[in-house]
């Protein structure tokens, strides 16, 4: 009985010892925990081709959440290419390729190295053309997600001032099928966009749940009063 007895003992220690180191580990994974969130920069508005400088302020990475360990960066928005087409013949005519604009830019970091190009497209015109004048438009959405930010820019998002990106655009170009009877006129682009910057983070001064310290202390508690009746019995 005595053997019987000292083997639940030393198992119901094992199991309480199991439960403080479990209980310790989830402490020790909160207090590191990882975190995120996303901010975005207020619309500035549609600009029209040509595009002049566009500016986009953001707030920068809250520090008092932890250290920063990543930035990445979006660009969203919308491009809209407009064309005035005349067919002066009395029929309809079938072009031999699409209409339409394509608007080249560039998104810098003030004051970083980060800098990235992209090219957004859209169309305006694909088929047939009827007889006479007509005036015809196309958007696109732009989005272009997850462009990483190098470390050593991160100082610019630690500063504690606002970050600012630029966005500079050139004039559209339209792509416009030589037809006979066929003439263009009236051609304008229009660029609507924004940028969004996600910061991810580890969180060094997360707390536990408090069901996970009850958890740790309960344990504790186990251990000691199963070691104080395990003393007892060797002294019986």
């Amino acid at each position: 009985m005595k053997l019987n007895k000292n083997r639940m003992q030393t198992n119901a220690l094992r199991l309480a010892l199991g439960t403080v180191a479990i209980g310790f580990l989830s402490i020790a994974a909160s207090a590191y925990a990882d975190g995120s969130y996303t901010v975005t920069s207020t619309d500035p508005g549609a600009q029209s081709a040509p595009f002049s400088a566009e500016t986009f302020t953001l707030a920068g990475f809250d520090t008092s959440l932890g250290t920063l360990t990543g930035v990445s960066v979006s660009l969203n928005g919308t491009i809209i290419g407009t064309d005035t087409i005349t067919n002066s013949t009395t029929g309809t005519v079938t072009l031999p390729s699409t209409v339409t604009t394509s608007v080249p830019y560039v998104l810098t970091l003030t004051g970083g190295s980060f800098s990235d190009s992209y090219q957004a497209t859209t169309t305006i015109v694909s088929g047939k053309v009827g007889s006479g004048t007509t005036t015809n438009s196309g958007s696109a959405q732009l989005k272009d997600d997850g462009n990483s930010i190098s470390t050593t820019d991160f100082s610019i998002f630690q500063s504690g001032s606002p970050v600012t990106f630029n966005l500079a655009g050139s004039s559209a170009v339209f792509s416009e099928p030589a037809v006979a009877g066929i003439a263009y006129s009236g051609e304008s682009a229009t660029l609507d966009s924004n940028v969004s910057v996600t910061y991810t983070y580890s969180d060094l001064v997360a707390v536990p749940e408090p069901s996970t310290w009850m958890s740790v202390a309960a344990a504790l508690g186990s251990v000691i009063y199963i070691r104080r009746r395990s003393q007892k019995s060797a002294r019986v």
